[in-house]
């Protein structure tokens, strides 16, 4: 049962011993348990993590009986990657009652700490912007964030000119001052340095080995190695500056190290444009409005009590009302609902935003579109001064964060998810005991009345039993038959039990040969198991035609994931048979061929269809037409992400009016994902 844990368990003797761990242990230090048992801390960590794990160790056997420890540290995997952490470590005791030993856990926290960071980082530099903070400070502040994320790199970031023909210093707190010195202005042009490559294409440049580039010589006699430049491009796709990244080793991008600078060059794109817009704002009112008209985000005014004087064309756009109909109006009862779905009344906080702005200078809120549609805002608040220098007006400037907070929910129900599909595998384990024990009685008993059997014979004669008369008997009644039911039965769950383990592990990212028929056939047994009493669906209702052509090659593919796809048309096709039931009864077909580059997959139901409208958006993330509960909006967008990004295939989805859909999946032959 702890093998089966996805958390790395590990138990001590009462001198910090190793007992023994589970495999979620050894994966982490990639140490078999045979390694671990009889040593103590410090053969398996580096020496001053080991100190405070025995540390803590010796005040946990110190504490009273049923004293447990809790605490945040750092190990560091096979690796040398090192993790943050909570440990969770509690004392056992032996039949005398006598502490004996420690056992303990502990759940790695980094992406949640680094998500933690980077919130906390991207909020304190919105509250620079809101604070009228000079861009360089800004910048500054944005180019130390970076560097805290990704402490081996040094960042840069450079401005274009007026002119668009050069970049100049922006901001590098950290660049050695040599190097800063002979890149004060640099002329964007082909060719040239890493920045005014990225500068002139527009284009991201990644430099794993500095070296090899002729015009960045400067760069390596300075001790550079490596650079890593994303171009700064505005909302509407011109140049504003570069953010550069920098290593005194040779060193390639991770896909993380990717995000990290395409990220920080779009939050440096933000406060370069929020602070130029802010300057404008100031200069004069005609400037103010064409800016703010053509802003991609969310701006309007409000006096101090609260009704609208300014709203701008964007968030007209997107809260669909006009500007006839929205000025003059109350906050609350127009775009803010009179209250939220906690309860708590906005009206107040509306008025004291218009108090203190100040106090409220960041925010988000809970906001209703025209058609009712609820989206939630981040908004960033300020004071606008009145000529005698009281509160006149307040400025609002909003971005639309309704996808990071599904997505957070997402994240919430999918944690959820992962412990119920842990326990549901740990209740199959069990499962296979007794029905392995039920299917080896039922064989036995099968064999000790079969008739071709000495044994059985000779025990009949010794009991005065004529066993043919018996077998006889036993067939006349059935109860064979019912042996044989049981035996079938059991063989059933154990193909149950045996696919839901298979298909609940973590799929490998390496491809494997396999037979499409074959996957199709699991996933169609996995199906047959799934009854929704929630969604009134039962997959056993529904009549599979298979059409199969009978020499359909091996394929590459990720069987796990290409199970998932299959499974989550399955389940679709049947929810919507249910939803709508046809007259001839449901049915879906499947049909497995094959032309000379690829191999096809279609999925075909009878039900009621998807309109030209949802068609067009059916494999958008979050789009659902389900009820509220019963669709995510996932499924789909995953299942495209899984055969067009991990297998270079397609899949599209056909449905005449009130016809039935039918998907196709295309992969080819020589599919690697």
């Amino acid at each position: 049962m702890i093998d089966t844990l996805p958390t790395p368990v590990f138990y001590k003797d009462g001198q910090g011993h190793y007992l023994g761990c589970n495999l979620a242990f050894e994966s982490m230090f990639k140490l078999s348990r045979a390694d671990v048992i009889g040593k103590t801390a410090y053969d398996v960590v580096p020496p001053e993590l080991a100190a405070e794990y025995v540390e803590s160790d010796r005040q946990l056997m110190a504490a009273p009986l049923g004293a447990t420890h809790q605490y945040e540290s750092r190990i560091r995997t096979a690796e040398g990657v090192e993790r943050d952490v909570i440990f969770y470590k509690a004392r056992f005791e032996d039949d005398s009652d006598s502490s004996c030993g420690i056992i303990g856990t502990l759940l790695d926290i980094t992406e949640r700490k680094q998500i933690e960071l980077r919130e906390h980082a991207r909020a304190d530099i919105l509250e620079h912007i809101t604070k009228d903070a000079s861009l360089k400070d800004v910048l500054a502040l944005i180019a130390l964030e970076v560097e805290q994320e990704q402490p081996e790199m040094v960042c840069s970031i450079m401005l274009v000119n007026e002119a668009g023909t050069r970049l100049l210093s922006g901001a590098a707190p950290t660049l050695p001052e040599d190097y800063v010195a002979g890149r004060h202005e640099i002329v964007i042009e082909d060719g040239a340095c890493c920045c005014a490559t990225a500068a002139f294409f527009r284009k991201r440049v990644i430099s794993g080995d500095i070296a090899a580039i002729r015009n960045c010589q400067h760069a390596s006699s300075c001790g550079i190695k490596s650079c890593w430049v994303e171009p700064i491009l505005s909302s509407k796709g011109e140049l504003l500056g570069t953010l550069a990244l920098y290593s005194k080793r040779v060193w390639e991008p991770w896909p993380e190290d990717i995000r990290l600078i395409v990220s920080s060059a779009n939050y440096a794109s933000i406060a370069i444009e929020r602070i130029n817009t802010l300057k404008a704002l100031q200069e004069s009112e005609r400037n103010y409005r064409e800016l703010v008209e053509n802003a991609n985000s969310i701006i309007l005014r409000m006096d101090t009590s609260g009704r609208i004087t300014f709203f701008n064309e964007f968030a007209q756009q997107f809260f669909g009302y006009t500007e006839a109909e929205i000025l003059g109006q109350h906050l609350v009862g127009t775009i803010v609902p009179v209250n939220e779905n906690n309860g708590s009344s906005l009206a107040e906080m509306i008025g004291a935003i218009c108090r203190d702005p100040d106090r409220f200078a960041l925010s988000e809120n809970e906001h209703i579109r025209k058609n009712g549609e609820q989206v939630y805002i981040s908004w960033s608040n300020k004071a606008s001064l009145a000529a005698d220098g009281s509160l006149g007006e307040i400025l609002c400037i909003g971005q639309d964060i309704t996808e990071r907070k599904k997505m957070q929910q997402v994240m919430v129900q999918t944690e959820k998810m992962m412990t119920v599909g842990g326990l549901a595998a740990g209740m199959a384990h069990e499962l296979n005991n007794p029905i392995g024990t039920i299917a080896q009685h039922t064989q036995n008993i099968l064999r000790r009345i079969s008739t071709k059997l000495p044994a059985n014979t000779a025990a009949a004669v010794e009991t005065g039993i004529d066993l043919a008369n018996l077998r006889a008997y036993l067939e006349r009644r059935g109860i064979v038959g019912m042996l044989e039911a049981i035996n079938s039965s059991c063989e059933r769950a154990a193909t149950i039990i045996a696919n839901m383990l298979t298909f609940s592990r973590k799929s490998a990212v390496q491809t494997e040969s396999a037979s499409l028929a074959a996957l199709m056939e699991k996933s169609i047994e996995l199906a047959l198991c799934d009854y929704d009493l929630k969604k009134h669906y039962d997959f056993k209702n529904v009549t599979v035609v298979r059409e199969y052509a009978p020499d359909l090659p091996l394929i590459q593919v990720v069987p796990m994931e290409l199970e998932q796809v299959l499974l989550n048309l399955l389940k679709n096709a049947a929810q919507a048979l249910a939803a709508h039931p046809p007259a001839a009864g449901p049915l879906i077909t499947i049909r497995l061929y094959y032309d000379t580059s690829s191999v096809v997959i279609e999925l075909e139901d009878n039900g009621p269809g998807i309109d030209e409208a949802e068609r067009s958006r059916i494999f958008e993330p979050f789009y659902t037409t389900k009820e509220v509960g019963v669709g995510t909006g996932l499924g789909l967008s995953v299942s495209y992400a899984i055969i067009v990004n991990r297998h270079n295939g397609s899949i599209t989805v056909d449905s005449p009016s009130g016809k039935g859909a039918c998907f196709t999946i295309r992969l080819p032959r020589n599919t690697t994902a």
